[in-house]
């Protein structure tokens, strides 16, 4: 059993569905919010796209995805380790072709007609230090979003720098239908999570822990998924549910299955 503060434990629901692949990449969001996007707006990249295909296809409107790191050198390493792991017998051929072919997948998908990688880090302006580090890899939160773009689904997997962009969410909520959020160092930033739900007028549909995180002595998970959407998309909880939800949440360590959530007023 694990621990979370009672503030963590959603209260409004939504036609849930699963959108990415099977275990880690994949996020629980709300339908209607999801289908009432004009685009999707994606923070973090790594070699898994299967969230932005699936909204893609359930969608169709534009995908832009925000990772300065996933360039072509980024390929190259990866398939250097993918070549040794073959070479000492930790991956068979199959699975050593299976990944040689990500890189022609991920060409594919990112097609720059519909849908762009944008190979930026997207910060906030007290976090970016220097005019050259901005031109070369950094790019303002309100840069993106400053326009009159609304309608927006946005998903942020950027390992502990949500943290930066949180203030510019809550100034920007106005523009999104919907938000899934990785939150990391949860045992550490418990005060600013808390801020973020005070201050943003959404509802908090779900909540998932990532069972690859680290979990403290007193059972608190480190890192969380959790969903919110526009409270026209949502109702009420006649009953608390259980987490995480059979048939729906999947651990994102599949060698493992995802703990009971025990949500208490002791935080």
């Amino acid at each position: 059993m694990l621990n979370l503060p009672k503030y963590f434990q959603p209260k409004f629901t939504s036609k849930l569905i699963r959108l990415g692949r099977n275990n880690d990449g994949g996020y629980v969001v709300s339908e209607d919010a999801i289908k009432a996007s004009d685009s999707l707006y994606s923070f973090g990249l790594d070699d898994d796209w299967s969230f932005e295909k699936s909204f893609y296809a359930l969608n169709n409107s534009k995908v832009y995805v925000y990772d300065s790191s996933v360039t072509l050198i980024y390929w190259i390493k990866k398939n250097i380790l993918n070549f040794r792991d073959l070479i000492f017998f930790k991956k068979n051929l199959k699975d050593f072709l299976k990944y040689i072919f990500i890189f022609f997948k991920y060409n594919y998908f990112f097609d720059n007609k519909k849908k762009f990688h944008i190979k930026k880090h997207v910060s906030s302006d007290r976090y970016i230090k220097n005019v050259k580090n901005k031109v070369n890899n950094e790019i303002n939160f309100k840069e993106i979003f400053n326009s009159e773009n609304k309608n927006i689904f946005l998903k942020i997997d950027i390992e502990g720098n949500e943290y930066k962009i949180l203030d510019d969410i809550i100034k920007f909520q106005k523009r999104f239908t919907g938000i899934t959020i990785e939150f990391h160092s949860c045992d550490l930033m418990m005060d600013a999570i808390k801020f973020f739900l005070k201050n943003l007028k959404m509802d908090l549909i779900h909540l998932h822990v990532n069972n690859f995180s680290e979990i403290t002595k007193k059972k608190i998970p480190t890192v969380i998924e959790m969903t919110f959407s526009k409270r026209k998309f949502n109702f009420k909880r006649k009953k608390k549910i259980k987490y995480p939800i059979k048939g729906l949440d999947q651990p994102n360590d599949k060698r493992s299955s995802d703990k009971k959530i025990n949500f208490k007023n002791i935080f």
